[in-house]
């Protein structure tokens, strides 16, 4: 039975793209851009408490129900983010005036998000990926017999900011698959918010 958290999480995800769809389209984007950044960081927010309450000693199987599907879970979150961060790119790209500091500060704060979320989502996957294929060890976390939450989200964001693994050892080809898929998304994700951060700072074109 799906739990009604993981059921929260698609609606939202739903609930990005729509909006996300609506700053592409809309005339006046900036109110709709308000939106998404809103929805965006209280997803973020409620990823966060996950995380702060998840523990090492945690039965594995009580918090990956909260993770439930497969590449299907991680696609709607990467679109949900895709289409976040394609809107603002569309918005600076085609602006006609002059940024003001509140349209900056929140096409700033919709590519930041929008990152967060493509990670947020790989870490969850690889979670899935790990507890699917044991009891085969596809990755290695080095003093974590039985990994959490917290330590796909470390491999995530590690991938996320340097393209690579750190101390973690990938073990199983599923898992290197994942990775290079993620790094090469995360290399796209990168330059398009430093372009945003240029276009922010001069304003659009």
């Amino acid at each position: 039975m799906i739990r009604p958290k993981v059921i929260l999480s698609r609606a939202m995800e739903a609930g990005l793209v729509v909006v996300g769809l609506a700053v592409l389209w809309a005339g006046d984007p900036n109110d709709w851009l308000v939106v998404w950044d809103v929805l965006a960081a209280v997803y973020v927010v409620i990823w966060a408490v996950r995380l702060l309450r998840n523990r090492r000693e945690d039965d594995p199987e009580e918090w990956l129900a909260e993770v439930q599907g497969d590449w299907a879970a991680l696609l709607a979150i990467g679109l949900a983010s895709a289409v976040g961060l394609v809107a603002v790119v569309s918005m600076i790209a085609n602006v006609d005036e002059k940024f003001g500091a509140p349209a900056k500060a929140v096409a700033a704060v919709a590519a930041l998000l929008a990152w967060f979320l493509l990670h947020l989502g790989f870490a969850e996957q690889y979670a899935r990926t790990y507890y699917a294929l044991l009891p085969d060890r596809t990755l290695a976390f080095p003093g974590s017999e039985q990994p959490n939450l917290l330590d796909f989200a470390y491999f995530a964001f590690t991938i996320g900011v340097s393209f690579a693994v750190s101390d973690v050892e990938t073990h199983h080809r599923d898992i290197r698959v994942q990775v290079l898929v993620h790094s090469v998304l995360g290399f796209f994700y990168n330059a398009a918010v430093i372009g945003v951060a240029v276009g922010v700072v001069t304003g659009g074109r």
